[in-house]
């Protein structure tokens, strides 16, 4: 148990003072949008067309049956539908197939009853004639679709994953108030029919991501915030979130000169027009393994490319020592991460890198773009590492995940070596938080046994993963998962329990990690622990792991 009065220099980091005039400047108009169409426009927004159907796709992560009629009518206007929800907000987005960077976007805020599985196929009826307004003048048009009375940040992220999945400039972009009453929502101008608001370079918080994180979960009273603060974990947390204070770009000089104290060189690149950045230990000219991390640096946003900094702070400390360079790139799509093939030609091309150890890691979603590419590359990924994501991989046709893991990407990993670690934290562990007996528990059991049969290990019988839940080794009873290995260890402050799987082939090659007193945040301890995990392998020329320190 940590004393409160433990304490440190950035420890102000953690406070609501310190990020209160970092918002998004739209952020109150956010608030009162929600607030309104919670109390006005949501009693009467389930229009009950769908009711009785069935024969729709259904999405268990977003709670949402998708027609297809309603689609492929849209598609014929020349308008794509995209439908998924992202933490507490879900959102609709209709992008004209020729977009092109500079497609205008169009922001709706809506509130509907999401425990309704026709609530998208509703909201796109209640707003046909906005539908037929982007398909006219083929702008972009997104639904942010809200449950509750009041505003959150998560918009920000929202619009950074639109402009990635589709590559928007996202300028200009507009907040749509047609139909609002003006003494409530005053002013704006009119575009293509609708009465809206310019928000270009508005949307954009500046406000650091753990100190989100920590408010979003501060309410689970599985979750002990003020321990998390006053402990070693909360002070590197917040030495990673005073980047995010003190700078506003990731190619500040200022910045740069401070990485560059600590023994890394932070270069931005370019590639068929998207970003990327390297970060490379000052002075190196040995060969070094390469370490991807899954992370969004697209630059319209550039806060957020500071924040994939902050993420990854861990890992900039790895670079620091000389034991490894790391490349930051994601896009929102499998498809399009494909770019990343290329990419790596260029930075080996470029920099001396040991080719036999590139290793990749992804923070949830992109944990599992990263799983995903590296099943598309396993001849030239030699280990992965996701972060924040579920012990098992979830079937698609229960999965909540972005990116599901289909039985033919299941055959591939199980056809050959891949080494990989998953870390989560403890609270947001399946495991432990779903009832046994329980349809939630019987697709996790067997998302469990498919990680198995994936990555060549002996199967469990259900009764044995039942049991993990009761063992007296306490690590597995954490991670809610048998193991053939275990260890607790301490680690900042908190208990850091490990569980080995040893496949087929007798090999150590699958860890499960769960930290205790840890929600969906990523922390600065996930670098070691997924290093110390991953530096261990490397590819031979014929396909096979060679373990390089046995353990």
């Amino acid at each position: 148990m940590m004393s409160c009065s433990y304490t440190y220099p950035n420890i102000s980091m953690w406070e609501d003072a310190t990020w209160a005039d970092r918002q998004a400047p739209i952020q109150p108009l956010v608030n009162d949008l929600c607030k309104y169409m919670f109390e006005s426009v949501r009693p009467g927004a389930t229009l009950g067309l769908y009711a009785g159907r069935t024969d729709g796709s259904y999405n268990t992560k977003s709670n949402v049956r998708i027609y297809p009629d309603v689609v492929d009518a849209l598609e014929q206007k020349g308008l794509t539908c995209h439908v998924t929800s992202m933490g507490f907000m879900a959102w609709i987005a209709l992008i004209p197939k020729d977009a092109a960077s500079d497609t205008p976007v169009v922001v709706r805020y809506h509130s509907v009853d999401m425990k309704d599985e026709n609530w998208a196929m509703d909201t796109l009826a209640y707003y046909s004639e906005h539908n037929e307004k982007a398909a006219a003048d083929r702008f972009a048009l997104v639904y942010l679709v809200t449950n509750a009375p009041f505003g959150s940040g998560i918009f920000t992220d929202i619009l950074m994953e639109v402009a990635a999945l589709w590559r928007l400039d996202l300028k200009p972009i507009y907040m749509d108030l047609t139909g609002l009453p003006e003494d409530k929502f005053p002013g704006g101008e009119a575009f293509c029919g609708l009465r809206v608001q310019n928000i270009d370079d508005q949307w954009q918080a500046f406000v650091g991501h753990q100190y989100i994180c920590g408010t979003l979960n501060k309410n689970n009273p599985e979750f002990d915030l003020s321990r998390l603060i006053h402990s070693p974990l909360g002070k590197a947390m917040a030495d990673g979130m005073r980047m995010e204070y003190d700078f506003r770009r990731w190619d500040d000089p200022a910045l740069l000169a401070q990485l560059a104290e600590k023994g890394v060189k932070l270069e931005g690149h370019w590639h068929k027009g998207e970003r990327y950045l390297t970060a490379v230990p000052m002075g190196n000219e040995k060969k070094i393994p390469l370490f991807i991390c899954m992370k969004e640096v697209r630059p319209c946003n550039e806060f957020h490319a500071l924040t994939g900094l902050q993420f990854y702070s861990g890992h900039l400390d790895l670079v620091g020592v000389g034991e490894c360079m790391l490349l930051f790139f994601a896009m929102e799509s499998p498809d399009d991460n494909e770019l990343l093939t290329e990419i790596m030609d260029q930075v080996v091309a470029q920099y001396p890198v040991d080719t036999a150890r590139i290793y990749i890691t992804g923070q949830s979603h992109n944990g599992y773009l990263a799983l995903e590419y590296a099943c598309r590359h396993i001849d030239r990924i030699t280990a992965v590492a996701t972060l924040n994501d579920r012990h098992g991989i979830a079937s698609p046709n229960y999965a909540m995940e972005s990116v599901p893991v289909t039985d033919e990407m299941v055959e591939r990993f199980r056809a050959h070596e891949l080494p990989l670690i998953n870390i989560c934290g403890q609270i947001e562990n399946v495991f432990p938080h779903t009832t046994p007996g329980t349809k939630g528990y019987e697709n996790a059991i067997h998302a469990f046994r498919r990680r198995l049969y994936a990555f060549r290990c002996p199967d469990r019988s259900v009764e044995e993963v039942e049991a993990a839940l009761q063992s007296d080794d306490l690590a597995q009873r954490r991670n809610g998962v048998p193991a053939d290995r275990t260890e607790v260890r301490y680690s900042m402050g908190h208990e850091v329990y490990v569980a080995d799987v040893r496949n087929d082939d007798g090999n150590w090659q699958l860890r499960f990690v769960s930290i205790e007193n840890l929600p969906h945040m990523i922390t600065p301890q996930m670098a070691e622990l997924s290093w110390e995990f991953l530096r261990r392998f490397a590819r031979q020329p014929d396909g096979t792991i060679q373990e390089l320190t046995r353990t």
